[in-house]
């Protein structure tokens, strides 16, 4: 692939035309242009960790990932898992950006909801069933958001700083993700938008190649949270795969660091080449998913996991 080909596909598009609606906004969370004579597919990326999101409609409305979690039933949540993977595969959808895995340490934090709670083992159990759910239905799942990502006030700016120590960081907040990882062979991560110890989360060389690739053995491709890039060659050479949900960073001023050299072709190689092993192993290219936006995903048996999940 050329070094053009090759940065087309690490990161997304803004505006997936073929997908605009009536809204003026394409449905799904993020894009990833096709290669049409390389025989590459679209990669579509969709919340969430409750379900389809971003306003679609058709689908089942299932409890908050925290009630699910509540259950303590790894089987329930498996099964949990697998009805979001089937409704997301069912919109088209390549990527699931679930689950989120962040531990609840201030009950002010917006997302505590989407969360599996507050207990590092009881996260990671229900995070390796959530995951195998998703995946069951051949569609990758986006484990997020790494790491400390705890709280929201400033988000995305150097005031939002997780001061951890390094024991805390693998005690508390590290488990499951490693789980994900090492447990449910989970196909991609997302980094996150606050800094950890004065470094971006998706510029932090040492969370993101160090721990997650190296200490954990992580395969799969790291994505932004959307709009999280710090900048191209730090992030790059972080372990930034991709960037969402635009190119300002990894697109024309990517190409440029590898023209000087700032960044090695080798980098751009790994980045791309994670993304397509993943779509690969998902059989993205010989059996992509043929859903649509409109489609309707839900059916009789989500309509009665969904209450089933709540009362336990």
């Amino acid at each position: 692939m050329s070094v053009a080909e090759e940065i087309a596909l690490v990161h997304g598009i803004t505006e997936p035309q073929q997908y605009v609606g009536a809204s003026g906004a394409p449905p799904y969370a993020g894009v990833v242009a096709a290669n049409p004579a390389l025989c590459i597919p679209e990669l579509r990326l969709e919340d969430g960790p409750a379900g389809v999101g971003d306003g679609m409609t058709g689908v089942t409305q299932l409890p908050a990932p925290v009630a699910a979690a509540a259950s303590w039933d790894t089987e329930l949540v498996r099964a949990y898992g697998a009805a979001i993977g089937a409704e997301q595969r069912g919109k088209g959808v390549s990527v699931a950006l679930a689950p989120t895995v962040n531990i609840v340490r201030d009950p002010r934090w917006g997302r505590a909801f989407e969360s599996l709670g507050e207990d590092p083992y009881l996260t990671a159990r229900m995070a390796v069933a959530d995951i195998e759910g998703i995946q069951s239905q051949a569609v990758l799942a986006q484990v997020k958001h790494f790491a400390a990502y705890n709280q929201e006030f400033l988000r995305d700016t150097p005031a939002d700083d997780a001061i951890v120590a390094q024991r805390v960081l693998h005690e508390i907040y590290l488990p499951a993700f490693e789980a994900a990882v090492r447990e449910a062979d989970v196909a991609s991560a997302m980094c996150a938008y606050n800094e950890v110890n004065g470094e971006p989360a998706c510029g932090h060389p040492s969370l993101l190649t160090s721990v997650l690739k190296g200490e954990f053995g992580f395969t799969g491709f790291v994505t932004s949270d959307w709009f999280a890039t710090p900048s191209s060659a730090r992030a790059a050479l972080a372990g930034l795969d991709m960037q969402m949900p635009d190119h300002c960073y990894l697109g024309e001023r990517l190409a440029a660091n590898i023209t000087t050299g700032s960044v090695p072709r080798s980098r751009l190689d790994d980045m791309v080449g994670r993304m397509l092993r993943e779509m690969f192993r998902f059989r993205v290219f010989d059996a992509p998913a043929c859903g649509s936006p409109c489609a309707v995903v839900t059916g009789r048996a989500h309509a009665a996991l969904a209450p089933l999940v709540a009362a336990d």
